[in-house]
């Protein structure tokens, strides 16, 4: 028995079907599936992964390409990998970081709170901007083309709620269609 057999999340999700229905660890045709699927769950246990971590380390792993990609899928199915609530966790992380640096090197409470607050203020302003900007070059039809717009200011380094705020507020201007 593997190590990750063991597992926790291995033993909370066994016997619960994923979005496709499929049962888990369920081998494919092929029957690949349940090695890789293991193994990503069991390095989720640990602690929580963006999907390019996750392909980085089952690559490393020996497992194939497609593999990966249909663990990853279904890690994904269950709501174990989301990039963008682990951008805000890491951001969160990070806020909680400079407090408490600042807060040693004797900056009273109201400075630091201050200081954070008008570059949260700042930022709040530049994906405005950047979210107007993104749609004036690439006007949306769909909501997908929204979509893509909330991830175009996620890998610019804003805060997930942020951009999807920016993106949302924008939407009645330029329309919003389910086609």
């Amino acid at each position: 028995m593997k190590q990750w057999e063991t597992s926790e999340l291995y033993r909370e999700v066994k016997s619960r079907p994923s979005e496709d229905g499929s049962l888990p660890f369920q081998k494919d045709s092929e029957g690949f599936n349940t090695e890789a699927r293991r193994r990503c769950l069991h390095l989720l246990e640990y602690s929580p992964r963006t999907v390019y971590q996750l392909k980085k380390r089952l690559m490393d792993d020996g497992f194939s390409a497609e593999q990966t990609d249909d663990a990853i899928r279904y890690a994904e199915s269950f709501g174990y990998v989301d990039d963008g609530n682990y951008a805000m966790e890491y951001v969160r992380t990070g806020w909680r970081q400079l407090y408490m640096q600042l807060s040693s090197r004797g900056v009273d409470k109201e400075s630091i709170e201050d200081a954070l607050e008008a570059y949260a203020d700042e930022q709040e302003n530049t994906v405005r901007r950047l979210a107007r900007k993104r749609l004036m070059q690439k006007p949306p039809r769909t909501e997908e083309d929204f979509l893509k717009a909330v991830k175009s200011l996620v890998s610019k380094g804003f805060p997930y709620e942020m951009a999807k705020c920016a993106v949302w507020e924008l939407r009645d201007e330029y329309g919003s269609t389910n086609k």
